[in-house]
């Protein structure tokens, strides 16, 4: 499971069947703090026993290659008994919100951290055996990721919110938050950004909707919840 206890620290838990502890693991203390190193995703890469554990979330610190001390996006993989094997931290990422194990590749999408907002989109893949980037990419709009799913051909489908314009019956144009659905390739192309057809009045003064969960199905359709 996950845990974001006072939102001051990494924590990570396995339990047996009977919910008895098999070990914690309680990383990058904050203290008196409510905002700063927590877990936002966890995976494991296969259903075995001895399966890898990847997270992911946000440390307040310095991160490498940065001067600015401030909150910034980390990924770890412990080994099934609780032993970190790598730890990746990324200072253009505010907090890494979903990450995923597949075919050998960790996939990781966060928010931005060169705007005070902390919208617009990162996405991450990087090697499990090691940690090492494969490749980054970068998404505007000010958008913000909250779903992540890979697909068996190694594509990622990227769902959540972002900024749009649609255009009132009378002309004029309306700012607003729509739905965002992004596939990218395994090489880190983009293959489409999925724009929805609003259907307003004149009347309509704002609209949010958001994508917040995706499954990919043998049938070659995609199942979106929002």
């Amino acid at each position: 499971r996950k845990e974001s206890l006072y939102v001051n620290y990494f924590y990570l838990e396995r339990v047996n069947a009977n919910f008895t502890t098999i070990f914690e693991v309680k990383d990058q203390y904050v203290l008196n703090s409510i905002e700063n190193n927590h877990v936002s995703s966890i995976h494991l890469s296969n259903a075995t026993a001895n399966s890898p554990i990847i997270v992911g979330g946000t440390m307040f610190g310095l991160a490498p290659g940065d001067t600015v001390y401030r909150c910034h996006g980390v990924i770890r993989t412990y080994s099934a008994n609780g032993m970190m094997r790598w730890n990746f931290q990324n200072y253009e990422v505010r907090d890494y919100k979903k990450v995923m194990a597949r075919h050998t590749y960790v996939y990781a999408v966060g928010t931005n951290n060169k705007f005070a907002s902390g919208l617009d989109t990162k996405i991450s893949r990087l090697f499990l055996k090691d940690g090492v980037v494969d490749w980054h990419r970068y998404y505007g709009n000010k958008s913000t990721p909250l779903c992540l799913q890979v697909e068996a051909d190694k594509s990622l489908l990227i769902g959540g919110e972002k900024q749009s314009n649609v255009t009132l019956p009378s002309g004029s144009i309306l700012t607003i938050r729509s739905f965002m659905l992004l596939r990218y390739s395994k090489t880190g192309k983009r293959l489409y950004d999925y724009d929805h057809s609003w259907d307003v009045s004149n009347e309509t003064s704002s609209i949010q909707g958001a994508i917040t969960d995706i499954a990919t199905g043998y049938n070659q359709y995609y199942y979106i919840a929002g």
